[in-house]
């Protein structure tokens, strides 16, 4: 339903510009992303947020710093 109401948004906005972007962003972040895995040189592999990019996200549903909602499964489109 997220994808559904930002591609409404994104075709028809509302007419406070503002509003339309607060919206948009807070529902990109419940569509979940898949993480990032890196290689530290001394922590070793490591998964990261695919939005702010923070380290060791392994055990969260939703990235602790910016609230991305994190896909650990691959998503059939």
């Amino acid at each position: 339903m997220q994808k559904a109401v930002l591609e409404y948004l994104t075709e028809y906005p509302l007419e406070n510009v503002t509003i339309t972007k607060i919206i948009k962003d807070a529902l990109s972040y419940r569509i979940a992303k898949e993480p990032i895995l890196k290689r530290h040189e001394l922590f070793g592999l490591s998964m990261h947020c695919p939005t702010c990019d923070r380290m060791d996200i392994a055990h969260f549903q939703y990235c602790p710093d910016c609230g991305q909602s994190i896909a650990w499964w691959k998503e059939d489109n």
